[in-house]
């Protein structure tokens, strides 16, 4: 099993790989998702670091609004744009948070 942050190619070699971060590529190529019941992979959490000091109630608030908002689906479909379709970042989030209600 290869494990694999940023895929340089699309083709898993020996037929099983762990991927993350991309989940877009294996919807794109209709590979099997497998469950992992035993936890033997560790799940990744999005954490927000924020400089309480620097912070007002609003920036403190808005992980807890992010993260009733944000789905896993969703996540994929914003990493895909960043990473394949090459936008950028500060553009995409933007864009989520507006549509989605997070910013005025």
């Amino acid at each position: 099993m290869r494990q694999d942050d940023h895929p340089a190619d699309d083709q898993p070699d020996g037929g099983a790989e762990l991927r993350r971060s991309i989940g877009y590529v294996i919807q794109a190529n209709d590979w099997v998702v497998l469950s992992d019941p035993r936890n033997l992979v560790p799940g990744r959490h999005v954490v927000p670091l924020i400089v309480d000091r620097k912070a007002d109630s609003t920036v403190r608030k808005a992980p807890a609004r992010l993260g009733n908002t944000l789905t896993t689906a969703q996540l994929t479909e914003l990493d895909r744009q960043v990473d394949k379709d090459k936008k950028g970042p500060e553009d995409v989030a933007s864009a989520y948070a507006q549509e989605h209600g997070l910013v005025k």
